[in-house]
This record gives C-alpha cells, structure tokens and sequence, in this order.
C-alpha cells in the first residue's frame, strides 16, 4: 500500500511506513498526529499558490500605473516645460516670481471685468427700456395711422369748402406784397370758421386799385357783385383794411344776403362794430388801423378802448352808422371780451349776429333788441356769472338792457 505521509510502496499488511516509519491503515486513513501534519502541509501548499497569484495581479497594476504615468508625463511634461522655461526667459525663475505676476495680472485685468460687468448691467437696463419705447412706438403708430386716415379724410371735406385767394388784376402788387396779404387772409379765414363762418366754396377775389379806379368810396370796401375785397393801393400795406373787408362779407353773407337788414342805420352800426372787432380780436389790439394812419395824415385810426356812449349815434345816418357805430358798438364788444375772454366772447358775438339779424328790421329798438340777445347768451356761460357785469358795459354807456 502506498504511504500517505511519503508515498512510498509498502507491503499490504504492513503496520509502519517501511520508508518513514508513518503509521500505515489499510484503508490508507491518517492517525490523528499524522493528519494535522497533513492539513498543515496542504494550507501551506494552498496559500503559497494565492501569494503567487495576488503577487501577480499587484505587480500587472503597478506595471500599468507606470505606463500610464509615463504617458502623462509626456502630454503634460513637455507643455510644463516650454512654459517653465519661457518663464524662465522672462526672468521668473521661482514660484513666488511666478505667484507675483498672476496676482499682478490678476490686478490689472479686475477693473477691466468689473466695468465690463457694469456696461453689461447698463446694456441690459437699457435693452428693457428700448423694448418699452418700442413697445410704445408700436402703439402709437398704430394710433397715428388712424389718426392720418381721419386726417386725409378731413382734409378733403376742407378741400371742398375752403375759399382760395384769387388776386385778381391789381396795380402795385408786389409778389412781397402778395405773399404778406394772402398769409393774414388764410390765418383769418381759419380764425373765422372757428367763430362758425361757413365760407362759401370757390375763391374770394382781392383786387388792389388805384385811387381813381376806386368805385365804392373809400379807401377800402367788399364789392358783392364781384365777390371781391377791393383796396387803394396806397393803403394795400396795411393788412387791417383787408381783413376789414373780409369781415364785412361774412357778415353780409351770414345775413343771407338779404340787403334790407341794413336799411337801418340801427343794423348798420351793430354791423360796423362786429366788423372792426373781430380783426382787433384776431390780432389781440384795440387799435384798428394803425399802419395806414402812419403812412396818410388824412387817415384817422380808431381806438376800440373807449368810452363812448350810444346816445352819439345819429338814428338816421348811414356815415354816423359807420363812422361811430365802429367805436361804441365795438367798444363795447372789447368791454365783453375783457370780462368773457377773447374766445368765448369772439364765438358768442358772432353767434349773436347769425341769430337774432333776421328779424332787425322788424324791429323798433334792434340795438337794445341785439343787446339783449348778448345777455341772454352771456348766462350759458360760467353758469351766468357775468351777467351782471355785462349789463353794466351796456348801461355805462347809456343803454338799458334789463328785461
């Protein structure tokens, strides 16, 4: 049988190892001693083997640890040593060299970052405020083109009633001239559509004469024949007269063209004084005429800051009608404009006129009857609070316009 201990051959029978003396079983079984000896023998042989393996894998790691590094070295080493040295060509051959000159960069390029930090935060409180104004453009173009819809269209209704200016033939009549007298006659043609004067369509004729080929008398005067404004030419400097006889012819044509309505001396001297108001109102002074009573000694101006009374109107006189109704009828009207202001009283005088003129004639009293008719449009206004004031500028001046 074959020793478990050594292996050797030995006898079958036989009790102890021929070889090594080791107790021999038949069934090639251990005694005690021998079998701690053996389990002995086989850790050692089994651990001997797991030292080699853990010997093996140990040394493969670090054997590729080392390849790695090697590598690392390379892609690393070589860029770290151009740096280092191109530092060191710069003269910074230590880490404190080196240290001082990022802290330095880092010093000189701060303000820069913080100011590119600050426009940052200045362009974008500006985008927010651009994106606002366009956001407000946006709107009001919208509003804007509406608006010039509206406008075109209005512009074409005021095509259709707007009066042109036609010079017709005229002697002295530089272009100077003509550009002065057709720029005050459309400033006060829109100045008389806001009091309600509805021109007619067409043109209204202006025509500059010589003295002798002055037909109307006077030095100025509105020919209704002709549908013109008629001037000397020495006076055609003076753009009062013009507008002077503008006015007239509104007034004439508000009436209706009914002639009968100046007929009276009473109507006439109303009319005289509306029409030397409102081209005082327009040009904000009382004075009427001015211009031409520097240039002619035979011209008198006329001073609507007066005092006047109605008892120096002649009842039956046309000239008194034109000549004093002009300062007491419109002095008066300036009174009112002084208490109303200039365009609540421009607007209410005109209305008086286009309202009451109708029935002048039928009238024994149309001067009182007109005052009246201003009183009682005098109390629409601030509640009537003028009334009183009103009735005054008529009363200091001789007439009574109680009810």
């Amino acid at each position: 049988m074959e020793c478990p201990k050594c292996k050797a051959a030995n006898p079958y029978g036989n009790k102890y190892c021929g070889n090594c003396a080791a107790v021999l079983r038949p069934e090639g079984i251990l005694l005690d001693p021998d079998l701690r000896q053996y389990i002995q023998s086989a850790l050692r042989e089994e651990l001997r083997d797991q030292k080699v393996v853990e010997i093996e894998v140990t040394e493969a790691i670090v054997t590729r640890l080392i390849t790695w590094t090697k590598l690392l070295g390379y892609f690393v080493g070589i860029p770290l040593a151009v740096v280092i040295f191109a530092l060191g060509f710069l003269g910074y051959k230590s880490y404190s060299d080196f240290s001082r000159l990022v802290n330095d960069a880092g010093n000189k390029i701060r303000p820069t970052l913080e100011q590119a930090r600050a426009d940052a935060e200045e362009i974008k409180r500006q985008s927010e405020d651009l994106k606002k104004v366009y956001a407000q453009l946006d709107s009001d173009a919208a509003t804007y083109r509406q608006l010039n819809r509206q406008v075109g269209v209005l512009t074409a209704k005021v095509d259709q009633i707007a009066e042109k200016i036609d010079f017709r033939t005229s002697t002295n009549l530089s272009e100077q001239l003509k550009q002065k007298l057709t720029s005050s006659l459309l400033s006060y043609q829109e100045y008389m559509k806001k009091l309600g004067f509805l021109a007619r369509t067409g043109s209204v004729g202006v025509s500059i004469r010589r003295r002798q080929e002055m037909t109307g008398g006077g030095v100025s005067y509105y020919d209704p024949k002709q549908n013109a404004i008629v001037v000397e030419s020495s006076y055609a400097n003076d753009t009062d007269l013009v507008l002077l006889e503008y006015t007239r012819r509104a007034l004439f044509l508000s009436v209706g063209e009914r002639s009968s309505v100046f007929s009276v001396p009473a109507n006439e001297a109303i009319f005289y004084g509306l029409a030397s108001y409102f081209p005082c109102s327009f040009k904000n002074s009382s004075i009427f005429g001015d211009v031409s009573a520097g240039a002619h000694q035979e011209y008198k101006a006329w001073d609507l800051s007066n005092d006047r009374k109605f008892a120096e109107l002649q009842p039956s006189s046309h000239h008194s009608a034109e000549v004093d109704g002009r300062e007491i009828w419109g002095g008066a009207f300036w009174e009112v404009r002084h208490l109303l202001g200039r365009e609540p009283a421009d607007k209410l005088l005109f209305s008086a006129w286009t309202s009451v003129q109708p029935s002048f004639d039928l009238r024994t009293n149309p001067s009182s009857m007109f005052a009246k008719k201003i009183i009682e449009m005098v109390r629409s206004i601030e509640g009537g609070q003028r009334v009183n004031e009103v009735q005054a500028v008529f009363a200091r001046r001789g007439m009574s316009v109680l009810p």
